[in-house]
């Protein structure tokens, strides 16, 4: 309930308000006429065309659709003006134009770009670009819906989206004249699927005027917006750091704001590893009083780099080559002196028990470790919509705003819309003399191959898995001398969507979207048979064969006995299906990951809770890989079009490689937000060659039919190529001795190429 003195949001059940203490007056019902959305194809002013309908709210709908002039997808938010009443359409007038005036001026990646804004007799409309992504709030969400697991967020990823809303908000105070963005909150803000960050809902932003004493009207909402928000005083860039302070203070604590608005408890009375600086940087930015703010986002900015600098933690953006991580800077707890990656055999923790490593930082201890919320944040974010921070203070376009760029559920998941393919291309080579040469081919049939098993050893038995139904055993052929078939597995009733070899070469499991796996030998009879609750997605043996994981639709990860396929332990980590699952070079643990959009780390003992959580990505986890022999590193693809390679005990991003999003061109000379999708379907480590710990190439393929070859430590690539057949790449698998890599997807053919220099 909004006050109509003070503008504060209050709950609905309150009876004054929290900020000005007045008496509250319900609002007037609204009897206009109900909603009616626009239909699919309808076009708009003879130039746009809906595709879909992606947020409702308020008075008004956000609506995905195709600029037909410039074939390009468009935002179009309407605002239906016959539900409002007389004083509504006032405030909604000054709303829309508060929006069009502030995007009108404005041009900065982090903030919406508006094409085009008009009106009828019954409708607003506001044209911008469409952005990708998921809110902040969402984002939050996400972290405390894992909060039996440990979850949470990386210090390392509050530092970066802290620096980066400076960053735009800086350019916005300094505009002429200052604009300030006044309602800047989680729900207020975009991730897109390169982790920028976009502020959307324009709606109350406003000029600084110099000399004024205080706003003419007051916006707010509760837990962010600053004290002279209410009435008190006119707002400046101070208030919005004020703002920035309060998210950056429920990032680091996973206390919500809004539960007791002014009140911000030291951030190491809950985590006591953060350090010194940042928790007196936090409490000079809520000061109530704004003088005692820091002078404006600039300096706010130097201290969170400052603060990053020291972490020691670097993303690599596309082909820049990113600096190594400063090992020595990595310590367990007690443990000194230390240096490379402490291998995961090592890590002994507790079942239920999180592990947690330090960097030293300033003479303290900072920890590179993930919050959790308390359970009253946790309760009320992780059953959204969450009051208080997702309603909006602007009576008229906040409703619609709130869910309008709220995009990756309709794009990335649901694929409401056909994904456009990239067109092949020649070989493109970047600072390498590395090609493929043609090798040899297995031709299965017209169904696509969904998974490949190229086992390591003498063993000269390849296999695939595909829509046919069948597991296809075959020789790998040399030379141009075409692969052979061995034998061909029956059995199950739907898809094969994963084919795993045993490490001792002997037994090969295959898991279906018909809720079953299998255990064949090499002659293609069947050994074993189990059947679970959901589809299965992905399989992954322990390095003695002893034991095999089972990715399910269920949102759980089964471990079964490597001869029987009894169950013996279920893990229950994740809140949505589980699309991928690795088991670590040791043994000791699993990487799992899904439709949460989470990676999580766990060991194999009864009732397991995650160790480490990744929530780098911001869609599906399509694919993991371990690094080999150690384990080092986990290399994680995902529907959000990215690979990222992290450090599974510190949950510390080492590369984010962004070459499925431009298949080749320089992130620099590329809009990101616009450029052809790539899903990322697999990823293969290329074995170390003879003499090396390492592995010096990484493939990854996808959705677009290019395969990315690159250095997995630096990002920068040696050869991106696109399938011959113009077809979807969803598996790759490397010969044993790194020379040969294969590949395969929706033409229904393995291709076997060498690598030639």
């Amino acid at each position: 309930m909004f006050c109509n003195h003070c503008g504060a949001d209050n709950v609905d059940t309150a009876s004054s308000c929290f900020a000005c203490q007045r008496p509250l007056v319900p609002p007037p019902q609204i009897t206009g006429s109900a909603r009616v959305l626009l239909a699919n194809n309808t076009l708009i002013k003879g130039r746009y065309r809906i595709i879909n309908c992606i947020g409702q709210g308020g008075f008004g709908s956000v609506y995905k659709a195709e600029d037909t002039q410039l074939h390009r997808n468009v935002a179009v938010k309407e605002i239906d003006l016959t539900r409002l009443t007389s004083q509504e359409i006032i405030e909604a007038t000054d709303a829309f134009n508060r929006e069009v005036a502030a995007l009108s001026q404005l041009r900065h990646p982090n903030l919406p770009e508006m094409y085009d804004h008009f009106t009828d007799s019954n409708h607003w409309y506001l044209i911008i670009n469409y952005i990708a992504g998921e809110t902040l709030e969402r984002y939050l969400e996400q972290a405390a819906l894992s909060i039996t697991n440990s979850g949470g967020i990386q210090i390392q990823d509050v530092l970066r989206i802290g620096i980066q809303l400076c960053t735009v908000l800086d350019y916005m105070h300094h505009h002429s004249p200052p604009i300030i963005f006044r309602d800047l909150k989680p729900a207020n803000i975009i991730l897109d699927p390169a982790r920028r960050t976009h502020l959307i809902d324009f709606g109350i932003a406003r000029h600084f005027k110099p000399g004024q004493a205080r706003d003419t009207i007051a916006f707010g909402s509760p837990g962010y917006a600053a004290p002279e928000q209410y009435g008190k005083a006119q707002t400046t860039p101070r208030s919005d750091i004020y703002s920035l302070g309060a998210i950056l203070h429920q990032m680091l604590t996973g206390k919500d704001p809004s539960e007791s608005p002014f009140q911000f408890a030291p951030i190491r009375s809950y985590r006591p590893s953060l350090s010194i600086e940042l928790e007196t940087l936090l409490r000079r930015m809520v000061e109530m009083e704004p003088q005692k703010r820091p002078d404006d986002m600039a300096q706010v900015k130097k201290q969170l780099e400052h603060l990053l600098q020291h972490l020691g933690s670097h993303y690599a953006a596309g082909y820049q080559a990113a600096p190594a991580l400063s090992q020595n800077n990595l310590v367990t707890p007690g443990t000194l002196g230390q240096s490379g990656y402490p291998p995961l055999a090592g890590i002994s923790p507790a079942a239920g028990q999180q592990q947690v490593f330090y960097a030293p930082h300033s003479g303290n201890t900072q920890g590179q470790v993930y919050y959790t919320p308390s359970p009253q944040a946790a309760a009320k974010m992780g059953n959204p919509p969450k009051k208080g921070t997702t309603r909006r203070t602007v009576l008229i376009t906040a409703g619609i705003m709130g869910t309008a760029w709220l995009f990756s559920s309709q794009i990335f998941q649901n694929h409401t819309d056909p994904l456009p393919k990239a067109a092949p291309g020649p070989v493109t080579a970047i600072g390498s003399t590395l090609d493929l040469e043609y090798a040899s081919e297995f031709t299965v049939n017209a169904s696509a191959i969904n998974a490949l098993a190229w086992p390591t050893g003498n063993n000269i038995f390849a296999a695939s898995a595909s829509d046919d139904k069948t597991v296809q055993i075959w020789t790998p052929g040399s030379n141009g001398a075409n692969s052979s078939l061995v034998a061909v597995c029956h059995g199950h009733t739907q898809s094969v969507t994963t084919v795993a070899y045993s490490g001792d070469n002997l037994t090969l499991a295959s898991g279906s979207l018909d809720k079953t796996v299998r255990l064949w030998n090499n002659k293609g009879k069947q050994k074993a048979i189990a059947t679970f609750p959901g589809p299965i997605y992905s399989t992954s043996w322990n390095p003695d064969s002893s034991a095999l994981a089972v990715a399910c639709g269920d949102g759980k990860v089964y471990i079964c006995n490597g001869t029987t396929l009894q169950t013996h332990s279920v893990y229950k980590g994740h809140t949505k299906s589980v699309r991928a699952v690795a088991w670590s070079p040791t043994g000791s643990y699993i990487a799992s990951g899904g439709e949460d959009y989470t990676v999580q780390i766990w060991a194999t003992t009864p009732n397991a809770s995650a160790i480490t959580t990744y929530r780098g990505h911001s869609n599906t986890i399509n694919v993991l890989a371990w690094s080999p022999l150690d384990g080092s590193q986990i290399a994680s693809g995902s529907s959000d079009r990215t690979v990222q390679i992290w450090n599974p005990l510190t949950g510390a991003t080492n590369i984010l490689y962004l070459g499925h999003m431009t298949n080749g061109t320089p992130t620099t000379e590329v809009d990101l937000s616009m450029s052809t999708p790539g899903e990322v379907y697999t990823i293969a480590w290329q074995p170390p060659l003879s003499g090396s710990s390492n592995s010096k190439l990484i493939a990854s393929a996808g959705s677009s039919g290019i395969l990315h070859i690159w250095n997995p430590y630096s990002g920068r690539v040696s050869l991106i190529k696109p399938d011959p057949n113009n077809s979807s790449i969803r598996a790759t698998a490397w010969s044993s001795d790194g020379a040969s890599i294969a590949t395969a997807g929706n033409s229904g053919s393995v291709l076997i190429e060498t690598l030639s220099s």
